[in-house]
This record gives C-alpha cells, sequence and structure tokens, in this order.
C-alpha cells in the first residue's frame, strides 16, 4: 500500500478542510434528497451542522451551504447579511467575501 501524499486529509470518517481562518475538521453527506455538512475549528470553539433538500428540482444549494458554513466558522467583526430574492433558488444567496472551503 503506497501512503496518500496529496495532501488530503480523512481518518476515521472525519474530513479536514481549509477556510479563510484555519483548518476545519468534520464530515459532510447525503442520501437522496437530502445533505449535511457538520464541521467544528480545531479549538472547539466554533461548530455547525447545516442541513438541506436536495431534489434536484432546484440550481444546487452547495454553494450557499458552504458559505453559511464559512460565515459560521469564522468570526468577522462586520455584519453578515444575506442577500436573497425570493423568487430565486437558495444557491444564488450570498454572504459576501468567504470562499468556499478547500480540503487539504
Amino acid at each position: 500500500m503506497t501512503a496518500d501524499t496529496s495532501g488530503n486529509g480523512w481518518g476515521l470518517g472525519l474530513e479536514m478542510a481549509t477556510l479563510p481562518c484555519g483548518t476545519i475538521v468534520g464530515h459532510g453527506g447525503g442520501t437522496p434528497g437530502y445533505r449535511t455538512i457538520s464541521f467544528h475549528t480545531l479549538d472547539g470553539t466554533r461548530q455547525v451542522t447545516v442541513d438541506w433538500t436536495d431534489w434536484g428540482t432546484d440550481a444546487d444549494a452547495t454553494p450557499a451551504a458552504l458559505a453559511l458554513m464559512t460565515t459560521a466558522l469564522c468570526p468577522s467583526s462586520k455584519p453578515v447579511v444575506l442577500e436573497a430574492d425570493p423568487s430565486e433558488p437558495l444557491s444564488q444567496v450570498t454572504t459576501g467575501p468567504p470562499a468556499a472551503p478547500t480540503v487539504l
């Protein structure tokens, strides 16, 4: 067996990812029609779980869920304002500059 040198972090079912504010640990997954991500900061001071339904009828809500996770885990002195038009799919919701996590 060859060691994984790609920099990806998996072990005991946990995933490590990098946000603008540092490394987070958690897990994501789903079943048909339902998705979940649950992550926490390495120091354990912040934790977030985001669940959403995904029936494939609207645009993918994953970018909005990842933006929500980033906002919850990365402290900011600025208030976060979600901008959305109720007639637009959830994936159109923006939270500002935080980027989606990058898997290590």
